[in-house]
């Protein structure tokens, strides 16, 4: 851990990688208001790492594909943040909102973002947080 010179807040090292939590196939939604749902998309699930400027794009295996994606990797640079562990998915969209896996899979081949997004998963705390909210 380093002390930050300005603030005097120890900063905790970023993890390589974090397992992340996947979904488990079921016959049926649960129901109540205490339940949170995401859209499926057509997309990777694939993990942001900055780090001082330092971008990895990783998939759920923990797979370094920073080099497929060239241009989603400097739009995270950008992000403004020192450090940031995201969670999230790789989307290729049309103009239309459509999203579509042969396009992933094109600018992979040709390392071009062009209509790829990076959608952030809401984190697992933040939606326990939401379900005790809702509870309450």
């Amino acid at each position: 851990m380093a002390r930050s010179a300005t603030s005097g807040h120890i900063a905790a090292a970023l993890p390589d990688w974090i397992t992340p939590q996947l979904t488990q196939l079921v016959d049926a939604a649960p129901e109540g208001d205490q339940w949170l749902h995401e859209i499926k998309f057509d997309r990777y699930r694939m993990h942001a790492r900055l780090d001082r400027g330092a971008v990895k794009l990783l998939t759920r295996t923990g797979l370094d594909w920073t080099h497929k994606y060239p241009l989603i990797a400097a739009a995270v640079s950008a992000l403004g943040a020192r450090q940031a562990y995201l969670d999230g998915e790789l989307c290729g969209v049309f103009p239309d909102g459509i999203t579509s896996f042969s396009m992933i899979q094109a600018a992979s081949d040709a390392g071009n973002a062009a209509g790829l997004v990076f959608h952030l998963r809401p984190s697992a705390s933040r939606r326990r947080r939401r379900r005790r909210a809702a509870a309450h």
